[in-house]
């Protein structure tokens, strides 16, 4: 609930954000005449010009929601969402989009009591974001990685675009967005644990490959992995952020303990699987967590080593499913975030929680999946 809810005022952008709205009105009880009033004020009004005026509104109605009581349905990812906020501090301490038409956006957010930094990348939203999506290409970065491995390459290679946007460096400053989030996310966490603290990373379709390859890198620092807290990616309909030699590179550093990453999808989302005809060796990573359509208890999956023709004949497979227009015209219905909170509150309110994951941890889905070294 905590990472879905992070990518919501990040990753939906003026139009999903009254989409949101509308999710809302649908999802509260009726009874409370001043949060009836606010929703419908909110439904019924234009969407502003102004993202930070529309994360007002939201906040004022989670703020209404916090003092009057829980007006959401029993079960539904509202409900959860704000049970979750009233055991938690959770606070944005940082939003970045002085420049959101070209440069990708991110929002740093703090809590006191667990002690942990969360980064959220905002999915796609602008025409420079989909032109960035669209780059298909492969750059080479030097491996972050100093230590060697079965299988390490000297350089790794990302998605273009997604590359371009995390790890160029700037003409002013010479240091890359990386650089510039890291510094900050440090400066937060040394503020909240002395002692060490946690980072969590986490986006929606292009922010979760942006999340991704941050996560990787943050990993690389000891500076975020002290205490022994690996780095943890948790995205949703996450893009393909790199070819093998980045998922080698990832799952090395997910065997000594040093990131997680839990990668969730709708089956039928082409986002996830999208990749060129001609680019039949990029890869995923991560542990899979994939919510079905036709049935609620979500299937989980792990690939250790990936090795060249596994990656292939797996993308000749998508390539073919993705011809099929029917599943590209579907891509509204199936890769939203509104679509994933559904799924979500199916899970939550049909399956027992001892039939599905429960209350296991990261730390728990990967004892049982990955082989850890």
């Amino acid at each position: 609930s905590h990472a879905m809810g992070g990518t919501l005022c990040s990753c939906l952008g003026l139009h999903g954000m009254q989409c949101f709205v509308d999710s809302l009105a649908r999802e509260a009880h009726v009874g409370d005449a001043n949060c009836e009033e606010l929703l419908e004020t909110l439904a019924n009004e234009d969407v502003d010009d102004d993202f930070d005026s529309e994360v007002a509104k939201i906040g004022k109605l989670m703020h209404l929601v916090s003092q009057t009581g829980n007006v959401f349905k029993k079960g539904s990812f509202l409900c959860s969402l704000i049970a979750a906020k009233r055991e938690t501090d959770h606070r944005i301490v940082w939003t970045n989009d002085r420049m959101g038409d070209a440069e990708c956006v991110y929002i740093i957010a703090v809590s006191h009591m667990k002690r942990c930094v969360t980064v959220i990348f905002r999915g796609t939203t602008t025409v420079n974001d989909i032109f960035q999506n669209a780059d298909f290409g492969a750059m080479a970065k030097p491996n972050p990685i100093k230590e060697d491995y079965l299988g390490k390459s000297e350089l790794i290679e990302m998605n273009n675009g997604y590359c371009q946007y995390l790890l160029t460096k700037r003409d002013d400053s010479g240091k890359t967005k990386f650089d510039e989030i890291a510094e900050r996310v440090h400066k937060y966490g040394e503020e909240i644990g002395k002692g060490g603290y946690s980072i969590y990373v986490t986006g929606h379709s292009m922010g979760g490959a942006l999340a991704t390859i941050f996560g990787l890198y943050a990993s690389t620092q000891d500076r975020f992995t002290q205490g022994g807290n690996p780095v943890r990616v948790v995205t949703f309909a996450s893009a393909i952020p790199g070819r093998i030699s980045f998922a080698k590179a990832f799952q090395r550093q997910e065997k000594v303990g040093l990131l997680q990453h839990l990668r969730i999808t709708n089956d039928n989302d082409i986002v996830p699987l999208a990749h060129p005809q001609d680019e039949l060796t990029f890869a995923h990573t991560g542990v899979s967590l994939t919510f079905h359509e036709d049935k609620t208890i979500p299937s989980i999956k792990y690939v250790q080593d990936p090795d060249w023709w596994g990656t292939w004949t797996a993308n000749i497979q998508t390539n073919l499913y993705l011809n099929f227009p029917w599943r590209t015209l579907a891509v509204g219905r199936n890769h939203g975030t509104i679509n994933y909170m559904k799924r979500y509150e199916n899970i939550q309110s049909e399956v027992k929680s001892d039939e599905c994951l429960g209350k296991m941890t990261l730390n728990d889905v990967y004892s049982a999946y990955v082989k850890l070294e």
